[in-house]
């Protein structure tokens, strides 16, 4: 009757120390491919960054000045974005779902957002000031009633500008506070 013991007891331990140790093994796996996914969500998060850290100072350092000057008249400037400057967003926005932090996903959805309608806006300022001057270049060479027609639009584009000045700074503003908020919650979530 012992013969049968010592085989069966055998194969016992043998099976449970093969299933604790693929359940150890098993443990460390999902350790290390949790850290390796921690790992990708801080630098996807650094690049979020960097990215909405770099247009801004950008932005700041080249148009974001022009609102401490007398802007009753319109803004008397373009502001050309054609390049996409928004690249790593762009190719990474299938990731965004991953962040965990729906405070930190909202907040980069709209510092993203916000600079589009920025952007947007900046465009439209353009299109404006480019009719105006249109204008004012036809008015020059015109005489007479036709003169006169072309002063009363003009006058009209003028105004259009001038009154077009606080939709962009107050997209501007809200642009400057987002970028702020979310600058600060993405260097929070990077340090945990």
């Amino acid at each position: 009757m012992e013969n049968w013991i010592v085989p069966l007891l055998s194969a016992f331990l043998g099976g449970a120390f093969t299933l604790v140790g693929q359940m150890f093994s098993h443990g460390l796996g999902k350790k290390a491919e949790a850290r390796r996914q921690s790992g990708e969500m801080r630098n996807l998060l650094t690049s979020y960054l960097i990215e909405i850290e770099t247009v801004a100072d950008h932005y700041q350092g080249n148009v974001g000045k022009i609102f401490t000057t007398d802007t009753s008249k319109g803004l008397n400037f373009e502001f050309v974005a054609r390049q996409d400057y928004l690249t790593v967003f762009n190719n990474n926005a299938h990731q965004i779902g991953k962040i965990e932090n729906d405070a930190v996903r909202k907040t980069i959805l709209k510092t993203y957002i916000i600079t589009k309608s920025l952007l947007d806006t900046f465009e439209v300022n353009n299109i404006k000031r480019r009719e105006m001057i249109a204008l004012q270049r036809e008015v020059m060479l015109t005489t007479g009633e036709s003169r006169t027609k072309l002063e009363g639009l003009l006058s009209e584009k003028q105004n259009e500008l001038a009154a077009y000045v606080s939709i962009v700074l107050n997209i501007h503003n809200a642009y400057l506070s987002t970028v702020k908020d979310c600058i600060s919650l993405i260097q929070e979530e990077i340090r945990r």
